[in-house]
């Protein structure tokens, strides 16, 4: 799931990707997403433009290992699984 500027992303199930689940939007606002067995980050370039992200759900991404990339700006609490990164 890749998307591109300013984009709302609410309300997705993003699961089953060989790499992130998803990456890539510059001023986005991530909400009520669930997010699961990709095989990177579920969640990745939050540093880009001031992205934010808020009541998601992350588990088993990236081996196990974190789950979100550091970056962005937390506005609400994330549920996160395993060895994480998920402030």
């Amino acid at each position: 799931f890749a998307s591109s500027q300013g984009a709302l992303i609410q309300g997705n199930t993003v699961a089953g990707n060989n790499f992130v689940g998803i990456d890539s939007c510059e001023r986005c606002m991530h909400l009520d997403n669930v997010v699961f067995s990709n095989g990177g980050f579920g969640l990745r370039n939050l540093g880009l433009g001031g992205s934010a992200y808020g009541r998601n759900t992350f588990y088993d991404n990236n081996a196990g290992g974190d789950q979100v990339e550091s970056g962005g700006v937390e506005i609400a609490p994330n549920v996160c699984s395993g060895n994480t990164i998920c402030p």
